[in-house]
């Protein structure tokens, strides 16, 4: 849909059949009053085109109104020096947003121009932009904040420090420029005039400040009340500025404040000077009903990239709950709150920005939302002539690799967890011991080394024994396990152990050993003797043992009496030797009565957003993604900290690394423009819904989209490999199958 000057122009050169030297040009006012100028040599008639007008505005619901209507022949207009108004890009006023309605567009593409905008006043919008600006600076970034909240400053105030600064103050804020510049036509005024530095410390990034003006007097009134915004637009006045701060500042990032309510200076900053928006809500019915007329207008115009956050949320169930239902009737497509609760600490202070990482805290969603601007970019730009489609054709190994679940880890490790239920034998993967010796009074030293588990797959002696009624000594039971085990296995380790024992002490006894100095791995800040080459050091003993539903329907009661003697007498009492038992979800669901005693034991298998990623990357062919990586290297993207590295296949990753491949992979969010969730997040929210799915089974939806994207690939404009819609489509063929039998471990 065209907006309604450019329709009313073409309109009129249609009928009139005006073409060059001859020109038409309607003009709509601030006020949406619409003027026309035809310079023609034909027979043009002023009423002819009132009615004209008349018809057309009449579908706008009396929003415009016919303004003066001047005809001229090409001669007249020639002598009288009538010439079309240059037009800028953009819109004036929020009356010229109403019926328009344009593709996406932005304004500056070397440049982020952000505005934080807020219906009503009052709801944390200046402190969100400041806290927001600040992270954005801890992670880099140089950022300029522009006080366009002009009835209302407060930038100046609290950053009077820095902006009264001698030599690095400012002579006047950004009001008294541009009447200077626009209104009075002054050529000597300058723009290094208006901004100051605000001189963080601690941080890798910069800020700046431009404010609307340096102190509050009559002089600021005056000049606010002549500044006419479609003067400024019409004139291009920003554009020298942000020219002047890229080129001079090298600033990145302009966060404006902009004026709540609708204004002629909040139009400026929202429709015609932004890229995107910030709106900031408190959840109260006000504020939802001027945000969804907000939101209508910058989609008219073409505005598509925003977050909304809800501020001053009371941290309780009530306050939560009224901020989710006032969130859920916003006319928007973004699905999550982004919450700022009410914290005590902003309310009362009076230095800002707040560096407590609590209160910062808060505020990361936004930042990290604005940062993805630039990873979108910079993938845009790297998948661009046809690397995408190279990386498709080759993105994954030929093999599929399991990975160690986290929480299969820590049921490994931890002493606490002792019965793990699981949905499908693939979760049990990596299911191995790295044991801890713990060095006898030695400073409690804690040292990791690989030592042996064994582990126990259904073997029908162990059952048996399970099955037995009556131990006189539960510790015989866990003796004929042991020897059980022991003797079934095929690890190096078991000819340690006597092929039959019946004492508990005689396997405690093969757990003592010497270890060296060299295959110490030490934790924490702990000094060892240097003058020791060996150390007594004492292991666990793991065993694993699957409990089926076969072993269950022939007597639970006594094989759960027999687990929960054997984890009391041993996991608990002995400590140095450790029953760990494994029972399908299936098996758990028909006896759950019974075995609700254990449930103080047990770990329940359950993916999360961390397995997904590890299991993506050990999938993914690494060596096609070398020049990815060097690419992140030479931009710097890549954290110099100190990060923690993953191996896969062979290939060290710092997690950083990860977490930018898989973004090239997927896409950083569901949706490139507004805020939404990370598509990882999508994924693991998929297998939450769809209970005893395997997790697997996502592998096959990635490669099933990769095969239908490289069918037609675009990468003109794509900012991953595989377009979330396409994989939305796969991801809704997935149905969880029924719960399958047991099986061997």
């Amino acid at each position: 849909m065209k907006k309604i000057w450019e329709e009313l122009e073409q309109t009129m050169k249609e009928i009139y059949h005006i073409s060059a030297p001859e020109w038409v040009q309607v003009h709509v006012s601030n006020r949406g009053k619409i003027h026309t100028t035809i310079v023609s040599d034909k027979a043009v008639s002023k009423q002819e085109i009132r009615t004209l007008i008349a018809a057309k505005i009449a579908e706008y619901q009396e929003q415009y109104h016919i303004g003066f209507i001047d005809i001229y022949s090409t001669e007249n207009a020639k002598e009288y020096q009538i010439e079309k108004i240059p037009r800028k890009s953009g819109y004036a006023s929020w009356s010229d947003a109403l019926y328009a309605a344009e593709d996406e567009k932005t304004t500056h593409n070397d440049i982020q121009i952000i505005s934080f905008y807020s219906y009503k006043g009052g709801v944390g919008r200046t402190i969100a932009l400041i806290e927001t600006a600040y992270n954005l600076v801890k992670a880099g970034k140089r950022v300029l904040l522009l006080d366009l909240d002009i009835e209302a400053p407060s930038l100046h105030n609290i950053f009077a420090e820095k902006v009264n600064a001698v030599g690095t103050g400012v002579e006047y804020g950004i009001v008294e420029y541009l009447y200077r510049k626009t209104v009075q036509k002054q050529n000597n005024v300058s723009i290094e005039h208006i901004f100051c530095p605000l001189e963080l410390q601690n941080v890798p990034g910069e800020m700046f400040l431009i404010p609307a003006l340096k102190e509050m007097n009559k002089d600021y009134l005056y000049q606010t009340e002549q500044l006419q915004t479609v003067q400024l637009q019409e004139q291009d006045a920003f554009q020298e500025i942000f020219d002047y701060i890229k080129k001079v500042l090298n600033v990145d990032t302009i966060i404006v404040d902009t004026r709540a309510g609708f204004n002629k200076w909040g139009s400026l900053s929202l429709l015609t000077l932004s890229d995107q928006v910030i709106f900031i809500a408190y959840p109260n019915s006000e504020n939802v009903e001027g945000l969804n007329i907000a939101f209508e207008l910058i989609h008219n115009v073409g505005k598509k990239r925003y977050a909304v956050a809800m501020s001053k949320i009371i941290s309780s169930d009530d306050g939560i709950a009224r901020a989710r239902t006032l969130f859920s009737n916003l006319n928007i497509p973004q699905e999550q709150l982004i919450p700022i609760y009410y914290k005590e600490e902003i309310a009362l202070n009076s230095q800002y920005p707040i560096t407590d990482e609590n209160v910062l805290s808060a505020y990361e969603e936004l930042s990290e939302y604005i940062l993805d601007n630039d990873r979108i970019n910079r993938n845009k730009t790297f998948l661009a002539n046809g690397k995408k489609q190279q990386l498709l054709e080759n993105l994954f190994s030929p093999e599929k690799e399991l990975t160690t679940l986290i929480d299969v880890a820590r049921f490994n490790h931890q002493r606490s967890s002792t019965i793990l239920k699981y949905n499908y034998p693939e979760e049990l993967y990596g299911l191995k011991s790295e044991k801890q010796y713990i060095l006898e009074q030695i400073n409690q030293v804690w040292a990791t080394i690989p030592a042996f588990t064994f582990v126990e797959i259904e073997d029908e002696t162990c059952y048996e024994n399970l099955l037995t009624e009556k131990w006189d000594d539960i510790k015989q039971l866990g003796l004929q396990l042991i020897n059980t085990v022991i003797a079934n296995s095929d690890a190096e380790e078991k000819d340690m152990f006597p092929k039959e024992t019946k004492d508990v002490n005689e396997i405690l006894s093969c757990l003592k050993r010497k270890i060296s100095s060299n295959d110490i791995i030490l934790f924490g800040d702990t000094n060892i003797k240097k003058d020791v080459t060996n150390y007594d050091a004492v292991s666990e003993l793991k065993i694993f043992l699957s409990v089926s539903e076969r072993v269950l329907a022939i007597n639970a009661v006594q094989v759960i009496e027999n687990i929960r003697n054997l984890i009391v007498t041993f996991n608990l009492d002995i400590k140095k030797i450790q029953f760990k038992f494994l029972i399908n979800a299936a098996a758990w669901e028909q006896h759950q009565e019974l075995l609700s005693v254990l449930k103080g034991f047990v770990r329940e298998v359950n993916i999360v957003e961390d397995d997904i990623r590890r299991f993506l990357m050990l999938n993914f062919n690494l060596q096609e993604f070398t020049s990815y990586r060097e690419y992140m290297k030479r931009l710097q993207i890549i954290s110099a900290e100190p990060e923690i590295v993953f191996h896969f296949n062979g290939i060290s990753i710092a997690e950083s690394e990860m977490n930018e491949i898989i973004g090239l992979v997927l896409g950083l969010r569901q949706n490139e423009r507004v805020y939404s969730p990370s598509v990882i997040a999508h994924l693991y929210h998929t297998l939450q819904q769809k209970p005893g799915l395997k997790y697997d089974c996502l592998l096959d939806i990635l490669k099933k989209t990769a095969e239908k994207e490289l069918l037609y690939t675009d990468s003109t404009y794509s900012d991953r490999l595989l377009p979330f819609d396409k994989l939305q489509a796969e991801l809704k063929t997935l149905s969880a199958p029924e719960a399958v039998p047991n099986k061997k471990s």
